[in-house]
């Protein structure tokens, strides 16, 4: 992944570069279709997304839908 796209997020504002060299090292990129659920309620995540292009919708279901 581009050091770029990861130097742009607020979450790792204060990464010294040999860590942002490391966190590039590890991170992979994929490409979503639209309309698929990256995550859904209730179930555990296991990683980080970083939006590099497109837009996300964050929904939660109440117990009237």
């Amino acid at each position: 992944m581009n050091s770029e796209i990861i130097r742009r997020s607020p979450l790792f504002l204060n990464l010294s570069e040999e860590s942002i060299g490391k966190l590039c090292n590890v991170v992979r990129e994929i490409e979503i279709m639209a309309g698929y659920d990256i995550v859904k309620d209730g179930e555990m995540g296991c990683c980080l997304y970083l939006i590099k292009s497109g837009t996300v919708t964050i929904t939660k279901k109440t117990d009237n839908a």
